[in-house]
């Protein structure tokens, strides 16, 4: 199976090689672990390496993550000039206007007219909360799994972990074709950030839970040799 670099230091190594070609893969963590800056270093590092992608905001405009952003060095402006990224700003007001149609038809249009092959939806947690009825949160969460399958992008679509790490898979993660889990847990010498990998068809991959920071410059580091117990 073709696989797609994650652009993260260690997570490759876990992998086995990176994320399989052309598949949805949920990032899921609770609020603080990293997920959008999982989501765009994933993007910014397939741009540097001649792979264009598109960034779905559900919950943050251009500017805010922009200036989050910025201690990374990752400069989205240029990217955006030269056609090779391009930001949905899609924040729940203008979401509810559009509906779940009026979302997958500008996600679709924007992928092809920039030839992406690479596409983040960040947070899908702020799309469910417009949907009351849970069978219809499903029915919703299974066209999004299918239109970004059908653009042949990989695509990442983050979500909030509610769970702990062992904990039974949400219906969001039995979706997907693979997750990654990320949570901050408490260790002897104190709070750890933490990262597995529990699902990822197709391909070998280390189940095991290791640690990661984030580092200026670099964004996120996996640690891929050790182990948080």
């Amino acid at each position: 199976m073709d696989r797609v670099s994650t652009g993260i230091f260690g997570l490759d190594e876990m992998l086995e090689g990176g994320f399989p070609k052309g598949r949805a893969v949920l990032i899921a963590g609770e609020p603080g672990s990293g997920k959008t800056t999982f989501g765009l270093q994933f993007l910014m590092k397939g741009v540097q390496a001649g792979e264009p992608g598109v960034f779905v905001s559900l919950d943050e405009t251009v500017e805010h993550v922009e200036e989050d952003m910025a201690a990374y060095g990752w400069n989205f402006r240029a990217a955006m000039k030269d056609r090779k990224f391009d930001f949905i700003d899609m924040i729940p007001t203008r979401f509810i206007e559009l509906k779940l149609d009026g979302v997958l038809h500008l996600i679709t249009e924007r992928v092809k007219s920039l030839r992406a092959t690479r596409a983040v939806v960040d947070p899908i947690t702020a799309f469910l909360f417009t949907e009351k009825d849970e069978y219809q949160r499903r029915l919703h969460l299974i066209r999004i799994f299918e239109t970004l399958s059908s653009l042949g992008c990989t695509s990442l679509i983050t979500t909030t972990l509610g769970a702990r790490l062992h904990d039974e898979f949400s219906a969001e993660e039995y979706l997907s074709h693979g997750v990654v889990r990320m949570r901050l847990t408490t260790s002897a010498t104190g709070a750890v950030r933490a990262m597995q990998v529990p699902k990822m068809r197709g391909i070998n991959h280390d189940k095991a839970i290791h640690p990661y920071v984030f580092q200026g410059g670099k964004g996120l580091v996996v640690y891929p040799k050790e182990a948080v117990l």
